[in-house]
């Protein structure tokens, strides 16, 4: 559902500190820059709880790389201002509103099932992987099958937590508090996440971890009331960025999320779908679809031996790919039911037509 796809759209307030590579390396005879504040750390700590403390964009910025870096979301929240946070309440309130529960639901029982299918079929789909692994193209990159294998239960916490998250249920979505789910629920799947990359991504270039983040400077190189101009460097890469950053309220952001907030929010509201209303063809076919994505995984969950689990594979590729076929010649404007074609003695058949899945 595309709804939990942004649903944490604060998110891209952090953004910014993720890469530190649109700008070339300071050159010689620059000022030098400046080591992150540790003398006042604890002071940032406890500003996480009382944000409104944060009375400045670098001391802000190194809350959040700090706590990004160790796994805790919400800070992502809690740095933006009020009326910002009540757009995003008033978009999800909106989705609950106008959502149909049963479609809702049915994404998340999906999930469910997935979870236990990735937490009962383990040796079935690294087996899967390694003769995929087997027939990938020359120079595509080996997956580490002993880091999968060690880390195979953050893989599994990270579906499960999703699919048992208040965001399952439309009654709880109704009342989530997000600061309390990003503290909670987003601290589990973030501290998964950040695990999972130091584990499967431990030769990748210097800094790209998000693990990293917290070894990022910041040095201030304009410093007005209401104006803040900020320069990150990246020690292990070498590597900066230069973000504007403003005072909106009581609240520094960047100056690109701040100028574009009402596009961040528009976009938000077109991916919960709340631009246009679901049919009852666009139900039939999203009921259609999940209906055969569950059987799909009770038969994975019931395959007895690897050849059963992986003949259900490409049993459930075909007929999906064969969906989406139908779908996009829908979407095209090319009939999905093709006229009857007369041969000596025999009529070809209609193909079935499938309703076009919308939003």
């Amino acid at each position: 559902m595309t709804f939990t796809k942004k649903f944490i759209l604060s998110a891209s307030f952090a953004a910014v500190f993720i890469s530190c590579g649109d700008k070339p390396a300071a050159k010689p005879g620059e000022a030098p820059v400046a080591e992150a504040a540790t003398s006042t750390r604890d002071s940032v700590e406890k500003a996480v709880v009382e944000p409104k403390k944060i009375d400045s964009a670098k001391a802000l910025a190194e809350v959040v790389l700090k706590d990004v870096s160790e796994g805790n979301p919400e800070i992502l929240w809690t740095a933006l201002p009020e009326d910002y946070q009540k757009d995003v309440k008033d978009s999800i309130a909106a989705y609950v509103a106008t959502a149909d529960k049963d479609i809702h639901e049915k994404v998340f029982d999906l999930t469910d099932k997935l979870a236990n299918v990735v937490e009962e079929k383990k040796e079935f789909i690294i087996t899967s992987l390694k003769e995929q692994t087997k027939q990938a193209e020359p120079g595509k990159e080996p997956v580490d099958f002993d880091a999968l294998d060690k880390n195979w239960g953050d893989i599994v916490n990270l579906v499960k937590k999703f699919s048992a998250s208040d965001l399952a249920s439309l009654d709880k979505l109704k009342s989530l508090d997000p600061q309390n789910f990003l503290s909670t629920t987003g601290k589990d799947m973030l501290g998964s996440v950040v695990k999972l990359q130091g584990a499967f991504n431990a030769d990748a270039p210097a800094g790209e971890n998000i693990a990293d983040l917290a070894k990022v400077l910041v040095k201030e190189l304009d410093v007005k009331a209401d104006f803040t101009k900020l320069e990150f460097t990246n020690p292990l890469s070498k590597e900066t960025k230069v973000v504007d950053f403003v005072k909106v309220g009581e609240s520094w952001l960047p100056k690109e999320l701040a100028d574009d907030w009402k596009g961040k929010i528009a976009e938000f509201k077109d991916q919960l779908g709340l631009d246009s209303e679901m049919t009852e063809q666009d139900k039939a076919q999203a009921s259609m679809m999940m209906n055969a994505a569950g059987s799909a995984l009770d038969k994975l969950l019931a395959s007895k031996t690897q050849d059963e689990f992986d003949g259900t594979v490409k049993e459930t590729m075909g007929m999906f790919f064969g969906m989406m076929m139908q779908s996009s010649m829908s979407d095209q404007g090319i009939p999905s039911q093709l006229p009857a074609v007369e041969v000596p003695e025999i009529e070809v058949p209609k193909t079935p037509s499938i309703p076009k899945f919308g939003k």
